[in-house]
């Protein structure tokens, strides 16, 4: 039972996150599935995410953080 319920919860993730158009959204293309295992097909970050970049650069200036927060406000406005 889990297990159906488990793939209904991916197939409207799926539907949720295919409707989602926004510049500061990672983009997804599609699924690949097989062997039971399932995968996305999504937009290539070539700078990665916002975990990375700290890990890589240190903490962020002031100015950066206000950056990044205005961009996550405006994609919580546009969900």
């Amino acid at each position: 039972f889990r297990r159906v319920l488990f793939r209904s919860d991916l197939r409207r993730e799926i539907s949720i996150v295919s409707s989602l158009f926004h510049s500061n959204i990672v983009i997804y293309y599609d699924e690949i599935s097989g062997n039971g295992l399932l995968g996305y097909v999504m937009e290539y970050c070539p700078r990665g995410n916002l975990h990375d970049f700290i890990v890589k650069n240190g903490p962020m200036q002031e100015a950066e953080i206000k950056k990044v927060l205005f961009q996550m406000l405006q994609v919580l406005a546009y969900l």
